[in-house]
């Protein structure tokens, strides 16, 4: 398995779910030995993270969709797999193992032309969601199943894509396919939990005040339109209510022009990106995800792991970590009454929500590592040495 060559593929490594859980996954192989080789798309937020890594940038990489600039990057990622190719000796394996849409169609067409064995595709959630036109949600799962016929492994960070997978025929019976969590290190989290009164002081937040964190990108994925019209319908009956909002992202204007036409300056702040996460946590009564669509949302899962009590979205594998009623409120997504009903009910809670080991514990980072490599050498023993252009066994 050391003598593998594994490339990660990743869109832009802008401050995510997906984009945390492959720098992870690529320092902690490296840590491990293992050489790998990080291929992303310029101009993200995490991009300093990565420089201690071996890694290529695509610059026509983006996400969105552009023709022209698709197909340059689309070369560029060809030539650089092929280059690496030919430094790896013939009798170590190679892997390629992509992330996120725009890159995994792109790494898989890219690693086919070169007859590369194996492809992974790692699933932290679909481009089709309940909602999207019609035509648009066709075109995407359609996308998808034939990129799968291109793959012979999957990673999925929730039994719910899985199974959606399945299901659409993305995933078939004869790939390779293991649910793993998204991890990451729960310690800080873990001690945000008993940190309430030290990070209230340091944010100046009032004790009597409540207290809610969103941590999500302000775009149409995490609907921050529906959050801002239920702190609205909450604050009435809760006039002691503020809501932050770790993140940022193309709708910020538009949430902007909606706070100030509400008059909720003194419910609802944008505090822009943030790197203080369990601190935000460890200060707040409760974190709230408005989500559309999700793989499985790694907020959620730091929220339980400080103890704080969760309002979110009813979609995918949010409800893999989240018991509705007891460490938390699962609520349909869209529905502005659904989660002002969700937040002033959780805010009335009298005792603590403290996350258990088992709730969390298959979220931590080592547990991420572990699992991937498992996975790794089960399928390099399934194919050849990373040129065969047959199918791979079931």
């Amino acid at each position: 398995m050391k003598r593998a060559l594994i490339v990660h593929v990743i869109t832009r490594l802008d401050l995510g779910g997906a984009q945390e859980n492959t720098l992870a996954t690529c320092r902690g192989l490296r840590d491990r030995g293992y050489r790998v080789v990080l291929i992303h798309g310029p101009g993200g937020l995490l991009d300093p993270e990565a420089e201690s890594l071996e890694r290529r940038v695509v610059p026509q990489l983006g996400r969105a969709v552009d023709p022209m600039r698709d197909t340059q990057a689309l070369a560029t990622l060809t030539g650089h797999l092929a280059e690496l190719r030919r430094q790896q000796s013939p009798e170590g394996g190679f892997v390629v193992h992509t992330h996120t849409s725009k890159a995994g169609l792109l790494g898989r067409i890219a690693a086919r032309r070169w007859g590369l064995r194996p492809v992974i595709h790692s699933i932290h959630g679909f481009p089709f969601f309940e909602g999207q036109a019609s035509w648009a949600r066709a075109g995407y799962t359609l996308l998808e199943r034939w990129a799968g016929s291109l793959t012979d492994g999957f990673i999925s960070v929730s039994r719910a894509n899985l199974a959606e997978a399945q299901a659409r025929g993305i995933v078939r019976p004869h790939h390779l396919a293991r649910v793993v969590r998204s991890g990451f290190d729960l310690e800080p989290f873990r001690a945000a939990a008993h940190a309430r009164a030290v990070a209230r002081r340091e944010l100046e937040v009032p004790e009597d005040r409540i207290l809610w964190i969103s941590i999500a990108n302000l775009k149409p994925q995490k609907d921050p339109l529906t959050l801002v019209a239920a702190v609205d319908l909450a604050r009435r009956r809760l006039p002691d209510l503020e809501v932050w909002y770790a993140g940022d992202g193309p709708l910020r204007g538009v949430v902007e022009a909606e706070i100030r036409r509400r008059g909720l300056s003194h419910h609802l702040r944008l505090l822009g990106w943030r790197r203080d996460v369990p601190r935000l946590l460890a200060a707040c009564d409760g974190m709230i995800l408005t989500s559309r669509f999700e793989g499985l949302p790694r907020t959620v899962v730091q929220a339980r792991a400080a103890g704080r009590p969760v309002v979110a979205s009813r979609v995918d594998g949010t409800g893999e970590i989240l018991r509705d009623g007891c460490t938390g409120r699962l609520v349909e997504p869209g529905s502005v009454p659904g989660f002002a009903r969700a937040l002033m009910e959780v805010s009335a809670w009298s005792k603590p929500v403290p996350a258990t080991d088992a709730e969390v514990q298959g979220w931590s980072e080592h547990t991420l590592i572990e699992a991937q490599i498992r996975l790794y050498e089960e399928i390099l023993a399934r194919t050849d040495g990373g040129v065969s252009k047959k199918p791979l066994a079931s």
